[in-house]
């Protein structure tokens, strides 16, 4: 019990911060109390489904869960006679809202995992968690300095034609917020119809999961948080030029670039001929290694920003030999 968190730190916590989000939503974006309260809860509604993906299939959806609070303020912002400008603008800022309460969610049962595995003590994280959040704000101020010097496409991608960071999640958001705001859903209705087909399919798919199909055979029924995870489709990344349109950029379920499944699938089929050879040693090195490759990944970023901006990056000196395409290999 001594090793847990104790319940004053996180319920002040939270307090704390609903009482300021609350604050800023109504001083800064225009929210009454009532909306921002509905933007809370929902991400807390949100973390639910968030926590349960992410714990199944190690990838967090964030960015998609929180369309459903994006569809809930399109409605609101309509409702309201809101201008296009400023619905899209409510619109956006209250999914970033249950996004982030969602995210947080997800994160912190990740973290709490990993040191379950490693034995670390949850209290012991928890403070380790508010030094690191405290230095994260200075930091991620810096990196976002550093990648907009590096790629200026990222905050002005209507002046460029190609950009080094592809930035799917953005377009995803665009398009959500453009289409709910706008007078009429320029969404194809068969999207609608498919959308609504395969709600049906994975309600029923999860019923008959627990209630008919024995549990032995519970593998080999699909995860639709998995399956809505892969796109097969490119994206259309003109989105936000004169030529395109909110549905151009969504062309696949959720990560609109074929490289994410391949490196998904990769990366299970090397897990499973692990555990069959030596499932001890999965258990293991697994995660330390996995975490240690994401790590890499993102160092890696941060060091190509130096070199774009140093004039010597990629796109000077490098080539685009092996890559899935010129426009995701800066």
């Amino acid at each position: 019990m001594e090793d847990r968190v104790p319940t004053l730190w996180w319920a002040g916590g939270l307090l704390i911060s609903t009482i300021a989000s609350i604050a800023i939503l109504s001083t800064m974006f225009h929210f009454n109390v009532g909306e921002a309260i509905l933007a809370l809860v929902l991400g807390f509604l949100l973390s639910f489904i968030c926590v349960r993906s992410a714990g199944q299939t190690d990838v967090n959806p964030v960015s998609t869960i929180a369309k459903a609070s994006q569809l809930v303020f399109g409605g609101i912002g309509k409702s309201a006679g809101m201008s296009l400008g400023v619905a899209q603008t409510f619109n956006l800022t209250a999914g970033f809202v249950s996004a982030g309460a969602a995210a947080q969610a997800s994160d912190m049962t990740g973290d709490l995992k990993t040191g379950y595995l490693l034995r670390a003590k949850p209290k012991n994280q928890f403070i380790a968690q508010l030094v690191g959040s405290v230095v994260a704000v200075f930091l991620n101020v810096g990196l976002f300095i550093l990648f907009t010097s590096a790629s200026r496409c990222i905050i002005a991608p209507q002046d460029y034609e190609t950009c080094t960071y592809s930035a799917p999640a953005v377009s995803a958001w665009a398009a959500v917020a453009t289409a709910v705001s706008s007078p009429k859903l320029p969404v194809p209705p068969t999207s609608g119809y498919t959308a609504i087909g395969l709600g049906i399919a994975a309600v029923i798919t999860v019923v008959a999961k627990h209630f008919w199909i024995p549990k032995k055979y519970w593998s080999y029924v699909p995860n639709w948080n998995a399956v809505g995870l892969v796109s097969p489709f490119p994206v259309d990344r003109s989105f936000g030029t004169d030529n395109s349109s909110p549905h151009d950029a969504i062309q696949g379920f959720v990560l609109p670039q074929t490289f994410f499944s391949i490196a998904m699938g990769f990366g299970s089929v090397f897990s499973y001929i692990w555990m069959k050879r030596n499932p001890s040693s999965l258990d293991m090195y697994m995660f330390p290694i996995a975490s240690g490759l994401l790590a890499g990944e993102g160092l890696g970023g941060v060091f190509a920003a130096l070199l774009a901006v140093a004039g010597v990056g990629g796109s000077v000196y490098g080539t685009a030999i092996g890559c899935p395409g010129f426009e995701y290999c800066g």
